[in-house]
């Protein structure tokens, strides 16, 4: 998360606080060249896949963050989580930031496999177990977007959703409805079908794999007749076969036949494909997901969750230390952390009015489900006896 870049006098502990900082000194002095001001904040948050459970675990403050910078942080809060907290890390979900997948790709050796899509590694702290690296989905469903699909005039297009401000970009909603069935339809319906047949399929295709990811409660599937929305209960769920066999085999045929046309130069036939960090992070996703889902139901886990492994709370949460400075909506290093601690006490109770994914809840709703606004009964007086 963006920070502005300053320096803040703590009276308190009479430190300057603001300065880029990985919580060990030693890692500092081995990893950063001079002691520069903080721009951003790196966070680790903790998600339960069967439980609410859900927490800051800790946030530091940087610059540019580096693959071997991510390393030991990540494996220290694996290791208090598996050795202090006794909860057992079996995903990690992060965008698609170069930093994010050369750290996943230094986990090979570890490994010891020939695939180009590592998306897997050994828990140090427990040899016995995986830990499965996911690329956020809603991030790959933005990046896929980015491409010049040639949409015009169609319904539930609006002029934000073809002409695409910095803002614009980080909305999920936006790229969801580019890349959706309805979308398809349309297109079906109100172009001729040998121009738009690719695209159209490439919407549906994008849409029923969302879905597959985006599995979120026991009983939306039922209430919106969709079945791609159904918990996974098997491990030879149908959605996997799919996944594997339609949905990434759809863009091998694809990128093989960009190879094979003939007159046009590498960089023109680049042009034609998804860029090759989203390809490489929705075979990375799918595979994660395949895997971790049927280590979950193999061992007692009666049902799973998709959007457990989407970094959805954490963009929530982002949203919520942006919505604590009012207009101010970019903290300092102080101001975050003074934030989070009311964040913690609150429970993320609020509504975010204004961010990168949409809350559960409707305007007006609260998050406090035991709340009650009715009086508590008052104590009877009791009568005084002569």
């Amino acid at each position: 998360m963006k920070i502005k870049g300053k320096l803040v006098f703590d009276k308190h502990s009479g430190k300057l606080i603001g300065f880029t900082s990985l919580g060990d000194p030693d890692l500092d002095y081995s990893t950063f060249e001079e002691l520069e001001v903080a721009t951003h904040v790196l966070a680790f948050m903790i998600r339960g896949v069967q439980t609410t459970l859900k927490f800051m675990l800790a946030y530091f403050l940087t610059q540019t963050v580096v693959s071997y910078q991510l390393a030991p942080l990540f494996w220290r809060a694996v290791g208090i989580l598996e050795l202090n907290c006794d909860l057992h890390v079996v995903a990690t979900s992060s965008d698609g930031m170069s930093a994010n997948r050369k750290f996943y790709r230094l986990h090979k050796h570890i490994m010891g496999e020939e695939s180009k899509i590592l998306n897997k590694t050994i828990n140090l702290f427990a040899p016995q177990r995986n830990i499965w690296f996911f690329a956020d989905v809603p991030h790959l469903m933005k990046t896929t977007r980015d491409l010049d699909l040639g949409l015009h005039q169609l319904p539930k297009l609006t002029i934000e959703h073809i002409h695409l401000t910095s803002y614009a970009k980080m909305r999920v909603n936006l790229a969801v409805q580019i890349l959706s069935k309805s979308m398809a339809e349309a297109l079906r319906r109100s172009m001729p079908l040998e121009e738009v047949s690719e695209t159209a399929t490439f919407c549906q295709l994008m849409n029923d794999f969302f879905d597959c990811c985006n599995v979120r409660s026991g009983h939306e599937h039922q209430r919106k007749q969709n079945p791609l929305l159904a918990p996974y209960e098997k491990c030879d769920d149908p959605r996997f076969v799919w996944l594997t066999d339609t949905f990434l085999q759809y863009f091998v045929d694809w990128k093989e036949a960009i190879s094979k046309r003939e007159g046009f130069t590498p960089d023109g036939m680049t042009r034609m494909f998804i860029s090759i960090q989203t390809y490489e992070g929705l075979q990375m996703s799918v595979n994660s997901l395949i895997e971790c889902t049927k280590f979950l139901l193999g061992n007692g886990v009666s049902y799973v969750l998709t959007e457990r492994f989407m970094q959805d709370c954490l963009e929530e949460y982002f949203g919520h230390q942006r919505q604590r400075g009012r207009r101010s909506d970019n903290p300092d290093a102080v101001q975050f952390g003074y934030n989070d601690r009311i964040l913690q006490i609150q429970r993320n109770a609020g509504l975010v009015s204004r961010g990168n994914v949409g809350s559960r809840q409707k305007a007006g709703e609260s998050r406090w489900a035991t709340i009650r606004e009715e009086p508590l009964p008052k104590k009877k007086k009791e009568k005084k006896q002569n």
